[in-house]
């Protein structure tokens, strides 16, 4: 018999996500605005940026996803 995961967790885990999307936000605006503030070379910075900020994005997505997928589990609701 599985057992899912107490409601707080998926609190956190929501939380967690939204602070991780909110964290990608600020670093694609900080990458777009040194890809367009800056030419050549300098301009990878803000690629760089623009990187870490997908990384983020995708975690974020994930973790809230998670509790999403954890809360319908819960509620005895289908999936599809």
């Amino acid at each position: 018999m599985a057992t899912t995961p107490p409601p707080q967790r998926d609190k956190k885990l929501q939380a967690t996500g939204v602070r991780m999307l909110l964290v990608a936000a600020v670093l694609a605006v900080v990458g777009l605005v040194l890809v367009i503030a800056l030419e050549g070379t300098a301009a990878g910075i803000g690629v760089a940026f623009l990187s870490f900020a997908g990384i983020f994005a995708v975690v974020g997505v994930t973790l809230v996803g998670s509790a999403i997928i954890s809360r319908r589990s819960r509620a005895g609701k289908p999936f599809a």
